[in-house]
């Protein structure tokens, strides 16, 4: 309930309109789960960060700053020592899109898992189960 409240007056300090249930149960999760809620862009950056701070050899360190979708991105687009070793210029500008890409998908998703209830998330992956045995058939 208190997280309600703090969420609710943020907005108030911010907006002219009350918010509707899903934007105040967002600034609810957001004070919960900040690091579910950061943009592709910031999240290279801690990416970007940790490269220069831990190396190409220090991956479990680096790896303890980052959140689930970042280390998820980070796997998809090649690894950490690809990402260490990719060199500066058209390369490095291309991981980082791809990078992006990626995360803003990874995040989207842990966002949904965030944001909606226990008892829809198991609906809904019911209902995906149900439709993969229905099309297998």
């Amino acid at each position: 309930m208190e997280e309600a409240y703090t969420g609710l007056m943020a907005w108030i300090a911010k907006e002219k309109f009350p918010p509707s249930p899903a934007e105040l149960l967002e600034l609810v999760q957001k004070n919960k789960n900040p690091e579910f809620f950061i943009g592709a862009e910031t999240a290279w950056e801690l990416v970007s960060r940790a490269v220069k701070r831990f190396g190409w050899s220090n991956k479990e360190k680096a790896f303890e700053t980052f959140s689930a979708p970042i280390k998820r991105a980070v796997d998809n687009v090649g690894g950490w020592q690809r990402i260490c070793q990719t060199p500066l210029g058209n390369e490095w500008g291309l991981l980082r899109k791809n990078f992006m890409d990626v995360y803003e998908e990874l995040s989207q998703v842990e966002q949904e898992k965030v944001l909606l209830p226990n008892t829809v998330l198991k609906r809904l992956a019911d209902m995906q189960e149900q439709k993969q045995l229905g099309d297998g058939q």
